[in-house]
């Protein structure tokens, strides 16, 4: 999609100069030039919206892949882990949460709830 709205922008920029050539020889009218000038507006607008919603997407994967190998870096650092101390707890977690029905929530740091 990102190639396709970057393909497509250039494509109406194309388009935009042969309208406005058309309409400056005479070849369309006003109206028609008009009309076709602000649905291209409404697409290059579009456009721009996806494509910053995909950039934004893909920082964010990117952010939480980063998280993750943090992650699993501290906790490998650890290695195998028979008691839990004070000192792993507050580097690995970051909350956790006792609901009424006593099941137990556990936040971790970077990476929030793993299902286990």
């Amino acid at each position: 999609m990102l190639s396709f709205g970057l393909e497509r922008q250039q494509e109406i920029t194309i388009i935009y100069r042969k309208l406005y050539e058309d309409y400056a020889l005479d070849r369309i009218e006003v109206e028609t030039y008009n009309e076709m000038i602000n649905s291209y507006e409404k697409e290059i607008k579009e456009l721009k919206r996806q494509l910053i919603n995909i950039n934004n997407e893909e920082k964010t994967k990117e952010k939480r892949k980063r998280d993750l190998e943090e992650f699993i870096n501290r906790v490998t650092d650890y290695g195998v882990v028979e008691i839990l101390t004070e000192e792993i707890l507050h580097d690995l977690v970051d909350k956790i949460i006792i609901k009424e029905d006593r099941n137990i929530v556990i936040y971790f740091k970077n990476v929030g709830i793993i299902n286990m």
